[in-house]
């Protein structure tokens, strides 16, 4: 064959995955006659040339050129091998061949790797290392997911490269870097308020991981989340994730004092000398564990002259009840005492009290002394006459 079809191609140029090879030709009429000559080529190399060739003379050669691009399976294989067919009309069909060799077959790696902290969950999400050969399309992986983090895009060296984008391998390996920084888009913190119940209260930190550690602070002190006692608290939460970390806040817990709730009866009697009193009574103190919270309660309203006051309380706090826990609502009755009625008058003698030697023997014509004593029994300065 090689007399009839002679195949070749630039054999100075080494040839790479994707490199044109240009092939010449040529085919030489064997017969004693007039040929018609029609060449044709394998799968995958397009002829550039004439393919057809009518009325060849005896002997004459004909020439054309054909193009073939270098695949990856023709690198591996480290060689290519062409065949061109000459056909001659009511003749014989001729093969020449021509062989493309020291094709580099060498694979290369491409290898993802993350740099900085990496977060737990995230190894799982790390493409795994491919094979090239020189030259051959690398796609780009996927950018991973995980939830809480957004993972910060692959590098080559300094340059970026997107997801999805592609390269041309070239002849050594590469490594494709990425990093991971914590989102913390999802966090949200909210307040609360409640009555003081002796339980504890805080505030609530939504869109965290179990891996977060979380802190909070009321101004620059780090305090529990939990706040029992009446008062307002503003606080501010520090979310820490994978060595990173986000302030969130400040809101507002309020505990709002309970209430107790203090009755003192009203009472009245007519004067006799002797204090008015009535006892009142106190509710509304916070269970702890089961035990009511205590502190000392007193009625101290008192009145004893004829008039009216308030029948007034006093709470010592000395008990485990703290005063700034309550406030303290009050319905105070009245202690009236009275000058009497004509049904039910003052004992005169708790008024006025008259007196005398009572020592001494009076006889006819003797004078007597007598002493008149009268107490004001209203609760107000008063003109007092003498008869």
């Amino acid at each position: 064959p090689s007399k009839v079809v002679v195949k070749g191609h630039d054999t100075a140029k080494t040839y790479e995955l994707g490199d044109t090879v240009e092939f010449t030709i040529r085919v030489t009429n064997i017969y004693a006659e007039k040929k018609d000559i029609t060449i044709t080529e394998k799968a995958g190399v397009r002829i550039t040339g004439d393919s057809v060739f009518e009325g060849v003379e005896p002997g004459v050669t004909v020439e054309t050129t054909a193009v073939y691009t270098i695949t990856k399976t023709d690198v591996e294989a480290g060689m290519f091998t062409n065949e061109a067919k000459a056909s001659f009309a009511g003749g014989k069909e001729f093969t020449g061949t021509d062989e493309v060799g020291g094709l580099d077959g060498t694979k290369r790696s491409v290898t993802y790797k993350y740099t900085g902290t990496v977060p737990a969950g995230a190894p799982e999400q790390l493409p795994q290392t491919a094979q090239y050969v020189k030259n051959e399309e690398v796609r780009v992986a996927a950018v991973p997911s995980l939830d809480g983090y957004i993972f910060n895009g692959w590098k080559r060296g300094n340059e970026n490269v997107a997801s999805g984008s592609s390269f041309s391998m070239p002849a050594e390996d590469v490594e494709l870097t990425g990093s991971w920084s914590a989102d913390f888009s999802a966090i949200s913190v909210t307040g609360a308020e409640k009555t003081y119940d002796a339980e504890p209260t805080g505030v609530t930190v939504a869109g965290t991981l179990s891996t977060d550690t979380v802190e909070y602070f009321v101004g620059e002190e780090k305090v529990d989340n939990a706040f029992t006692d009446a008062g307002t608290y503003k606080v501010t939460v520090k979310v820490t994730r994978n060595g990173q970390s986000h302030p969130a806040g400040p809101v507002k817990v309020q505990v709002n004092p309970a209430t107790l709730t203090v009755t003192t009866p009203d009472d009245e009697k007519v004067y006799n000398g002797e204090a008015l009193t009535k006892a009142g009574t106190i509710s509304g103190f916070v269970e702890k564990e089961g035990v009511a919270e205590t502190a000392t309660f007193t009625t101290t309203g008192s009145q004893t002259l004829a008039g009216t006051s308030d029948n007034t309380y006093s709470i010592i706090w000395n008990g485990t009840a703290r005063e700034s826990n309550y406030t303290v609502s009050k319905e105070l009755g009245h202690l009236t005492v009275t000058d009497g009625t004509a049904t039910d008058p003052v004992d005169p003698s708790k008024v006025v009290v008259k007196g005398h030697d009572t020592a001494k023997a009076y006889e006819r014509g003797d004078t007597v002394e007598f002493t008149i004593r009268v107490t004001n029994i209203y609760a107000e300065k008063k003109d007092i006459t003498i008869t």
